[in-house]
């Protein structure tokens, strides 16, 4: 009986450890969806820095930049598990998004094209 038990005590471990995704496809739409977003943007010596919200539901973003508080981005976003990268598209543009952090509570993304480098920094307020 003791050993029924313990079996049934590891798979209840088992599965709350694996409840606890750090998938970006389970965690950002997650409660409200609502994350504090920091950017850096660098172009050569020039480097360019913001603050927003972006909210998340299970296939689309709204993005809004604190400096342009009445204009808000939306668009569709997706997450590719098996090379860790988000796809944020708005209209016709895509960039892709290396997913160098991963959190419940915090993520980092880094794209890289045309000699410039963009860091997102989410946090979940």
């Amino acid at each position: 009986m003791k050993k029924i038990v313990s079996i049934f005590t590891a798979l209840a471990f088992i599965f709350v450890i694996a409840s606890c995704s750090k998938n970006p496809s389970k965690v950002l739409p997650r409660k409200d969806g609502k994350w504090n977003l920091a950017y850096t943007e660098t172009e050569g010596s020039k480097t360019q820095t913001g603050t927003g919200t972006i909210t998340f539901t299970e296939s689309n973003f709204t993005l809004t930049d604190n400096a342009l508080s009445s204009l808000a981005f939306t668009g569709t976003w997706s997450y590719n598990k098996s090379d860790e990268k988000i796809t944020l598209t708005i209209g016709n543009d895509v960039t892709v998004f290396v997913v160098s952090d991963m959190k419940r509570d915090s993520e980092t993304w880094t794209n890289t094209e045309n000699n410039t480098t963009t860091v997102y920094k989410l946090t979940k307020p």
